[in-house]
């Protein structure tokens, strides 16, 4: 169950050349930021997931707010194994509460109620 007050994230990872050429080095250095940090920033990490495709690395977390869900990112990235690429969720309920005085006319143009 997610909190409602607190920030969802999803953070993309791609290998740098560096982390590609030595998995295990990249995956122990993925690790020891979610050791190290995950306590510090009251982050709860729902799961890592190595993925095959467009990114080699997805993580979906729960964050105080969107602050710390930036610096674990930029953690993960200056390991120099991966880059990121970060991207903040709502679950509806907060989209329903957040936007229910907008209504879509057409495409994406939003406009007051």
């Amino acid at each position: 169950m997610v909190d409602e007050a607190r920030q969802m994230c999803v953070i993309l990872m791609k290998l740098t050349n560096q982390g590609a050429q030595d998995i295990d080095a990249a995956l122990d250095a993925v690790d020891r930021v979610r050791a190290s940090m995950i306590e510090p920033l009251d982050i709860r990490e729902a799961s890592l997931l190595v993925t095959m495709g467009g990114f080699d690395l997805i993580t979906v977390l729960e964050a105080a707010d969107a602050s710390a869900a930036a610096a674990y990112a930029l953690a993960l990235a200056r390991t120099g194994f991966v880059t990121t690429e970060s991207v903040l969720g709502f679950t509806t309920d907060q989209v329903r509460t957040t936007v229910p005085h907008f209504k879509v006319t057409r495409g994406d143009d939003f406009r007051p109620v």
